[in-house]
Parts: C-alpha cells; structure tokens; sequence
C-alpha cells in the first residue's frame, strides 16, 4: 500500500482530463490552484498537449500529463503503470476524478490496497449510465461523490445508489477580488464603446455556442424593444469568443432580428470583470449545459442583476422570480421585459444575489471541498 498520514495538510491528486478546456476542467484547476495556494500539497493529472495541459503550467501546483483515452490492454498496462509511479512517489490523501476518464483505473487501484481516498466530482448534465460497474465504482469503492449541482446529485442518488451520507453539492464558487462590483470599470468600458449614460445594457457573457442561448436571448430582446417602441433606450452586450459560431454568424443573426445598430459583441475582452460591470443587467439564456456556471458566479460576484434559465445549476444559485423556464421563449420574453422596464425589480435581484453570491466566494469553494476531503480520508482510514 501506499501509505499517508492524514493531517492538516492534504496531499491531492485533481484528475482534469477531457478532449479540451471545459467547465469541469477549470472547477478542477481552479480548486487545485486554491489549495496550492493556501499550503496544500497538489499534483495535477492533465491531458498531453492540450488547453487544459497549457492552463495547468500557470498554477500553484505540479502537474503530470497521462493519456488515460488511449485503448487496448498494452495501453491499459502502461497508464497503470504511471498512476503506480504518482502513488508511489507523491502519496496522495486524496484521488479527485473530475472526469470518468480513468475512474475504472483509479478504483482498480483502490480495491488493490491503495491507500488513498478516492473521489468522484461529477459536473455533467447528461445522466450517468446506471449500469453495474458504473453503480460499483460510485456507491462502493469511492469515498465521496461530489455532484456541482443538485440535479446531478439527484442522479447520482436514484440512478447509481450512491448513500446520502457520501454525495454532497458543491456548485464552486470565484475570487471575488477578481470580480468586484466596480462601477467605475464598468463606465469606463461604456465611454469607450459609445454608450450614452442613458441607455441600458442587457449582456450575455459566454462562448459564441449555440447552447449558451445567444439567438433565444436576440429572439426576446428583439421581440420587447418592438413593443415598448423604445429601441435606442437599449443595447445587447454579448461578451464571450467563437465556439461553435463565428463572428460572422453571430453579425448575420443579429441582422435577422433588426439588431445591427444595437448589438455590442465583444470578442476574448482581457477585462471581463470590467464588461460586466458595464451591463445593467445580464442573463443566462442557456439552452442546456450550465452544470457548472462560471459566468454566472462572476457575474453575482461584480452584482450585476441576473434573470436565467432554469438549466443546470441554476436553480441552486437564484430564487425562482429570476428564473423561466428553458426553452420557453414566452416565459424569457416576459422575464426580460420585467428587469428591462421594472427598476426596483432589478435593485432586488442585485440585493439578494449579492446576499447569495457570498456562499460562492473562492474562500467557501475550498472550505466545503476541504470538508469532504477530510471526511473521506478519515474514512479511507
């Protein structure tokens, strides 16, 4: 076995693996660069070659490239191998798979007497194969499952059987030295792109990606300027970079609603937490995804009102009279018009979701995460 001394101190092991740079791997980068920070031992495992690898040189951490996608019993042999090597010379207390990529491996490992508390962080909207295996891996041989948010861990409870006393949520949190609320920013980012102090700025921050909801949101904003006949009072703000659609598609689909001579598209900005506070308001119009919603913490953190689809995470973050529901063009039609036309409807939000966003502060991110771990350890013990 592999053996550790469980103390103050954790040594971790974040499994960030995927295809490329994603939600889940940033949740996993940014708590391994939390607990780097405050003294905690940590070794990232990361795709070769890839974002998620690049963005992993910048933390506070070490870091290990390993191919755990490659098939075949040669490959299964040598990435066995590998991880043996990170137990033996780091001993970690705690193995967090971010991603389902090597968790059969990770759990292999621990049913053969590794000494290690092994986690699954689980921050996927699609449902998890409720299979034997998959059931096994889950409910025995890990030490916790941590869902980002409470549909997930609903799943991870009726479709893997995973006991209530080891399935916690976490949805993450931000720095919010990072965020701040900063109207002075926020004006300075509205003189430079012309913006007169009387209009408003309705935003949208996230990739340039058919499921972040951008034509849902041109549809409603479109369609509430038509009927109030106060067009020039407001402008579209979309912050965010190419992902699925280019810039040009995003110009073309503005065109298709009449927004040409009111759409702002701001395109890989370096001061994101200066745009967003330059917005009056924000939503997340997300069509699916959202298990874990970065943008939507940063944007509570600046308190910039947020009005959202009731996608993924996000009943856990806002009350319910900010939310409508996904796909409903209607319902985020009318949820719209109320922030764009009601003033106190929008000092409300900002008060209790500035309230709110303090239990998603970086500090608490880490804290909640620390907990499970210790729990685990003393557990795995």
């Amino acid at each position: 076995g592999w053996q550790h001394s469980p103390c103050e101190r954790v040594r971790l092991i974040p499994v960030a693996y995927g295809r490329g740079f994603n939600a889940t791997a940033g949740y996993a980068l940014a708590l391994g660069r939390l607990l780097g920070g405050a003294g905690h031992e940590v070794m990232a495992i990361v795709p070769p070659g890839n974002e998620t690898s690049e963005r992993a040189k910048a933390r506070p951490s070490r870091r290990v490239e390993m191919d755990l996608n490659s098939p075949g019993p040669v490959a299964v042999i040598r990435q066995l191998s590998n991880m043996r090597k990170c137990l033996k010379n780091f001993r970690p207390d705690i193995v967090n798979c971010h991603r389902g990529e090597g968790m059969v491996l990770w759990g292999m490992l621990k049913a053969a007497g590794g000494n290690f508390a092994l986690i699954r962080t689980r921050g996927d909207q699609r449902p998890p194969k409720a299979n034997f295996p998959n059931r096994y891996l889950h409910a025995r041989l890990a030490d916790a499952v941590i869902a980002t948010n409470s549909r997930t861990a609903l799943q991870c409870r009726e479709r893997l059987g995973v006991p209530a006393d080891r399935l916690f949520t976490i949805p993450g949190g931000t720095d919010r030295h990072q965020f701040p609320r900063d109207p002075e920013a926020g004006l300075e980012v509205r003189r430079s792109l012309g913006i007169d102090d009387n209009q408003m700025i309705v935003g949208l921050l996230g990739r340039f990606d058919p499921v972040k909801g951008h034509r849902e949101l041109m549809r409603a904003f479109s369609a509430v300027r038509s009927k109030t006949g106060s067009a020039r009072l407001f402008r579209l703000m979309l912050v965010g970079y190419p992902a699925g659609i280019s810039l040009e598609e995003m110009r073309s689909m503005a065109a298709s609603f009449g927004l040409e001579d009111s759409i702002i598209i701001a395109d890989r900005v370096e001061r994101t937490a200066s745009f967003i506070n330059a917005m009056d308001m924000a939503v997340v119009a997300s069509q699916g995804s959202e298990a874990i919603a970065r943008a939507a913490f940063e944007i509570m953190s600046c308190n910039t009102p947020l009005i959202a689809t009731d996608v993924g995470v996000m009943p856990d973050l806002l009350s319910a009279r900010a939310l409508c529901p996904t796909g409903d063009h209607e319902a985020l039609e009318r949820l719209l018009g109320q922030a764009m036309f009601e003033p106190d409807f929008r000092q409300s939000l900002r008060d209790e979701q500035g309230l709110r966003s303090l239990e998603f502060s970086s500090e608490r991110f880490m804290e909640q995460t620390l907990e499970v771990y210790r729990a685990a350890i003393a557990t795995a013990g």
